[in-house]
Protein backbone atom coordinates (compact mmCIF):
# COMPACT_ATOMS: atom_id res chain seq x y z
CA UNK A 1 0.00 0.00 0.00
CA UNK A 2 2.86 2.38 0.84
CA UNK A 3 4.47 1.72 -2.54
CA UNK A 4 1.21 2.53 -4.34
CA UNK A 5 0.85 5.85 -2.47
CA UNK A 6 4.47 6.78 -3.30
CA UNK A 7 3.96 6.04 -7.01
CA UNK A 8 0.68 7.99 -7.04
CA UNK A 9 2.25 11.01 -5.32
CA UNK A 10 5.25 11.02 -7.68
CA UNK A 11 2.93 10.88 -10.71
CA UNK A 12 0.88 13.75 -9.32
CA UNK A 13 4.11 15.73 -8.84
CA UNK A 14 5.21 15.16 -12.45
CA UNK A 15 1.84 16.06 -14.05
CA UNK A 16 2.18 19.87 -13.64
CA UNK A 17 5.57 19.72 -15.38
CA UNK A 18 3.97 18.15 -18.48
CA UNK A 19 1.28 20.83 -18.63
CA UNK A 20 3.90 23.59 -18.33
CA UNK A 21 5.96 22.00 -21.11
CA UNK A 22 2.89 21.85 -23.35
CA UNK A 23 2.15 25.54 -22.79
CA UNK A 24 5.65 26.76 -23.61
CA UNK A 25 6.38 24.64 -26.68
CA UNK A 26 3.10 24.88 -28.60
CA UNK A 27 3.41 27.86 -30.93
CA UNK A 28 5.81 29.96 -28.88
CA UNK A 29 5.01 33.28 -27.24
CA UNK A 30 2.05 35.30 -28.38
CA UNK A 31 2.24 39.06 -28.83
CA UNK A 32 0.33 40.98 -26.12
CA UNK A 33 -2.86 42.67 -27.26
CA UNK A 34 -3.07 46.36 -26.36
CA UNK A 35 -6.24 48.43 -26.66
CA UNK A 36 -6.34 50.80 -29.60
CA UNK A 37 -5.56 54.43 -28.91
CA UNK A 38 -8.70 56.36 -28.11
CA UNK A 39 -9.50 59.90 -29.20
CA UNK A 40 -8.99 61.23 -25.67
CA UNK A 41 -5.47 59.79 -25.48
CA UNK A 42 -4.43 61.38 -28.78
CA UNK A 43 -5.50 64.91 -27.77
CA UNK A 44 -3.11 67.17 -25.87
CA UNK A 45 -3.79 67.55 -22.16
CA UNK A 46 -4.42 71.10 -20.99
CA UNK A 47 -3.70 72.14 -17.41
CA UNK A 48 -6.17 74.75 -16.13
CA UNK A 49 -5.27 76.70 -13.01
CA UNK A 50 -6.79 79.59 -11.12
CA UNK A 51 -8.42 80.87 -7.97
CA UNK A 52 -12.04 81.33 -6.83
CA UNK A 53 -12.95 84.38 -4.72
CA UNK A 54 -16.14 85.64 -3.09
CA UNK A 55 -17.55 89.10 -3.79
CA UNK A 56 -15.43 90.56 -0.95
CA UNK A 57 -12.18 89.32 -2.50
CA UNK A 58 -11.63 86.44 -0.07
CA UNK A 59 -10.63 83.02 -1.44
CA UNK A 60 -13.39 80.37 -1.38
CA UNK A 61 -12.09 77.05 -0.08
CA UNK A 62 -14.30 74.09 -1.01
CA UNK A 63 -15.87 75.54 -4.18
CA UNK A 64 -16.62 72.96 -6.89
CA UNK A 65 -14.86 73.52 -10.21
CA UNK A 66 -15.83 71.30 -13.16
CA UNK A 67 -15.42 71.13 -16.92
CA UNK A 68 -18.85 71.46 -18.59
CA UNK A 69 -19.66 68.27 -20.51
CA UNK A 70 -17.21 66.10 -18.58
CA UNK A 71 -18.98 64.68 -15.54
CA UNK A 72 -15.83 62.92 -14.27
CA UNK A 73 -13.69 66.06 -14.18
CA UNK A 74 -14.76 67.89 -11.01
CA UNK A 75 -12.52 69.07 -8.18
CA UNK A 76 -12.81 71.14 -5.02
CA UNK A 77 -10.71 74.25 -4.44
CA UNK A 78 -7.99 74.10 -1.81
CA UNK A 79 -7.69 76.20 1.37
CA UNK A 80 -6.64 79.31 -0.57
CA UNK A 81 -9.31 78.93 -3.28
CA UNK A 82 -6.90 77.49 -5.85
CA UNK A 83 -7.60 74.70 -8.34
CA UNK A 84 -5.69 72.65 -10.92
CA UNK A 85 -7.67 70.72 -13.56
CA UNK A 86 -6.46 68.59 -16.46
CA UNK A 87 -8.65 68.25 -19.55
CA UNK A 88 -8.48 67.32 -23.23
CA UNK A 89 -11.42 69.54 -24.21
CA UNK A 90 -10.54 71.91 -27.08
CA UNK A 91 -12.23 75.01 -25.62
CA UNK A 92 -12.91 74.18 -21.97
CA UNK A 93 -15.80 75.86 -20.18
CA UNK A 94 -15.49 75.80 -16.39
CA UNK A 95 -18.48 75.76 -14.06
CA UNK A 96 -17.91 77.03 -10.53
CA UNK A 97 -20.46 76.36 -7.78
CA UNK A 98 -20.53 77.14 -4.07
CA UNK A 99 -23.40 77.08 -1.58
CA UNK A 100 -24.82 80.56 -1.08
CA UNK A 101 -23.30 81.93 -4.29
CA UNK A 102 -24.54 82.16 -7.89
CA UNK A 103 -23.11 79.52 -10.23
CA UNK A 104 -20.70 80.78 -12.87
CA UNK A 105 -19.63 79.39 -16.26
CA UNK A 106 -16.77 80.77 -18.32
CA UNK A 107 -14.55 79.66 -21.22
CA UNK A 108 -10.93 79.54 -20.06
CA UNK A 109 -7.45 79.31 -21.55
CA UNK A 110 -4.76 76.88 -20.49
CA UNK A 111 -2.03 79.45 -21.04
CA UNK A 112 -2.74 81.64 -18.02
CA UNK A 113 -4.38 81.26 -14.58
CA UNK A 114 -8.03 82.32 -14.39
CA UNK A 115 -9.65 84.00 -11.39
CA UNK A 116 -13.37 83.79 -10.69
CA UNK A 117 -15.40 86.03 -8.39
CA UNK A 118 -18.73 84.57 -7.26
CA UNK A 119 -21.62 86.79 -6.21
CA UNK A 120 -23.54 85.96 -3.03
CA UNK A 121 -27.20 85.02 -3.43
CA UNK A 122 -29.41 87.70 -1.86
CA UNK A 123 -30.94 86.72 1.50
CA UNK A 124 -29.19 83.34 1.56
CA UNK A 125 -27.78 83.81 5.06
CA UNK A 126 -31.07 85.19 6.39
CA UNK A 127 -33.02 82.24 4.94
CA UNK A 128 -30.44 79.78 6.23
CA UNK A 129 -30.66 81.29 9.71
CA UNK A 130 -34.46 81.08 9.58
CA UNK A 131 -34.34 77.41 8.58
CA UNK A 132 -31.82 76.53 11.27
CA UNK A 133 -33.94 78.24 13.95
CA UNK A 134 -37.01 76.34 12.73
CA UNK A 135 -35.08 73.07 12.82
CA UNK A 136 -33.80 73.83 16.32
CA UNK A 137 -37.33 74.60 17.48
CA UNK A 138 -38.69 71.39 15.94
CA UNK A 139 -35.90 69.39 17.58
CA UNK A 140 -36.68 70.79 21.04
CA UNK A 141 -40.37 69.84 20.75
Amino acid sequence: MKAFVRILLSLLGILPAFSLYAQTTSGGMQEPVYPKETKAESLPVKVLTGTVFNDMGEPLAGANVSVVGDKNNTITTNSVGGYVLRTTTAKPVLRITYAGYKDMEQTVSATQPTSFTLEAVANYKRDLKKRSKAAEKAYKN
